[in-house]
């Protein structure tokens, strides 16, 4: 919507984000709400905890298969697996970096200065949570909230919204707490953003007369149904938390951070969450108690694997944790914030530690709103040597498709050939 449209002259440029963030709800189909949530770990998805036994470990498998027994290493979340999808054989090779892809692994594209993308070079391109909250967070408080959790707290390269455009995390859950919760004395988020509206609107009332003053009460008669809306996601939700205590575990701090972002999402806050766990720069980037004394993961014998599926099987009891949330939040139109959101779980650098970066594992939960075909499948795409067929690039139109933010070329230009978006996964 433009502001100049709007005839709001003199109040365009107060008035017009404001309603923008109004209308755009107001006017939506309510069954089209759409969510993102992207949980990116580091040092690799190692294949020989990912894969189900019994399945070889390069072999194409597709259309894909459901005759196959859950990967302990994820086990809090078979519950789940009706509605997920296990994704193999997938390539984002990149010259540079063996422990982290950096902006490379969610833009698909390395960096135009040719450094190590996990040594801070500049991002080559748009990250894929930017290009859907591009889309999705239009109508937003926030376009997206993204938290990372990592010892190495000034090295956070993920994000980022064009060629050398990255884009600040939050560090941790204090941080997170300040940003999306600290200026409230009292009362709900969404209450406190109309209360603030309204005080815009009556102050800028005053200022305006005739069809300035008419399109006035078309924003107030918005502002209305758009807090109808907000009203039916359940009041406690939106009750601002206390701030987390100043001394937590990792495995606290990672729960703090989901509750919020379930809290975010239910009130409306986003509709992009992004929580990154040790990514970023992977050597060492975990929080020393989820490494258990040191992962790096230079191995791949049974004592690593042993470590990555504890480590695994802790993250998947927490997002088992936030999906309840999401299950128990009712949405207008009927079902729960859950059917409408699609999760992404990843890691930064592929499949290992020491990673080429031929090979990403991804786990998908959720069929936004029924576009994505998660129906329990672990599917393999072809390799031939270190050429694997589909890109991750092609994973990334996939979802953005789904949830609402279509391309079919998403990381072109980048190392891999892309496609578009992977048929064997849309409905």
């Amino acid at each position: 919507i433009a502001a100049a449209s709007l005839g709001l002259g003199a109040g365009a440029t107060v008035l017009g984000p404001i309603a923008r963030s109004i209308l755009a709800p107001a006017k939506a189909d309510p069954g089209a709400r759409r969510c993102f949530v992207l949980f990116l770990s580091g040092q690799g998805i190692q294949p020989e905890a990912f894969v189900p036994d019994g399945l070889d470990g390069t072999s194409e498998l597709l259309p894909g298969t459901t005759a196959y027994d859950w990967p302990s290493a994820f086990g809090p979340l078979e519950r789940l697996r009706d509605r997920a999808l296990l994704v193999d054989g997938l390539a984002n090779r990149m010259p540079r970096g063996q422990h982290s892809g950096g902006y490379a692994a969610l833009s698909c594209r390395t960096s135009p200065s040719g450094g190590s993308n996990e040594s801070g070079a500049p991002p080559g391109g748009i990250t894929i949570d930017q290009h859907i909250a591009a889309t999705l967070g239009e109508a937003s408080l926030y376009r997206s909230i993204l938290v990372t959790l990592n010892r190495n707290r000034s090295r956070q390269w993920n994000f980022a919204s064009d060629v050398r455009r990255p884009v600040p995390s939050l560090a941790g859950a204090t941080s997170m707490w300040s940003r999306l919760f600290g200026s409230a004395a009292s009362g709900s988020s969404s209450g406190r953003l109309m209360d603030g509206l309204r005080e815009d609107l009556t102050r800028l009332r005053g200022e305006l007369t005739g069809v300035e003053r008419l399109k006035m009460d078309h924003y107030e008669a918005s502002l209305e149904e758009f807090e109808r809306r907000t009203s039916l996601v359940r009041e406690l939700s939106c009750a601002a938390p206390g701030s987390p205590a100043t001394e937590l575990s990792p495995e606290q701090e990672l729960r703090s951070i989901l509750d919020m972002g379930a809290m975010a999402l239910g009130c409306g806050m986003t509709n992009v969450l992004c929580v990154g766990v040790g990514a970023g720069h992977g050597h060492g980037g975990f929080a020393p108690r989820f490494a258990e004394g040191g992962f790096q993961g230079h191995s791949r014998g049974p004592e690593m694997v042993a470590k990555v599926s504890t480590l695994f099987r802790l993250f998947s009891a927490e997002l088992e944790r936030f999906i309840d949330q999401l299950e128990a939040t009712p949405v207008e139109g009927g079902g729960s914030l859950f059917d409408r959101t699609t999760l992404l779980w990843m890691s930064d650098n592929g499949d290992a530690h020491h990673s080429q970066h031929g090979r990403y594992p991804a786990l998908l939960f959720g069929d936004a709103g029924g576009a994505l075909r998660a129906d329990g499948r672990f599917l393999r795409y072809s390799r031939e040597g270190r050429n694997p067929r589909r890109a991750l690039a092609d994973l990334f139109s996939t979802v953005a498709t789904a949830v609402g933010a279509p391309t079919d070329d998403f990381g072109a230009g980048g190392v891999e050939e892309v496609e578009g978006p992977l048929a064997e996964l849309l409905r």
